[in-house]
């Protein structure tokens, strides 16, 4: 087995969420790996989260705030917070995926 350098860095993951959680479990989420960066901006619609934070983000957890695909084109993974949210599929945001 190969072991991998400690010198080199990885790259940070940035995780979106749109759903206000308390401190305690933020810093739980954070505690899985140092590659996380999480950052919390409640939210109905995407319209409401800052420009910067969708153009990271590459995990968006969410209700259904879901951007279009030129505001975040680093978006790989959304994770709804509901079952039977059928109607998102049909967002050009995950058509894109």
């Amino acid at each position: 087995m190969r072991r991998v350098s400690q010198a080199i860095k990885m790259e940070p993951i940035h995780v979106l969420s749109t759903i206000k959680f308390d401190e305690a479990l933020l810093a739980q989420i954070r505690a899985v790996s140092e590659r996380i960066v999480l950052s919390q901006h409640p939210a109905a619609d995407a319209a409401q989260i800052p420009a910067e934070a969708l153009a990271q983000a590459e995990v968006i957890y969410t209700y259904g705030a879901l951007p279009n695909p030129d505001q975040a084109p680093r978006l790989r993974w959304v994770a709804l917070n509901s079952a039977g949210r059928t109607t998102s599929f049909n967002t050009r945001c995950l058509r894109r995926m």
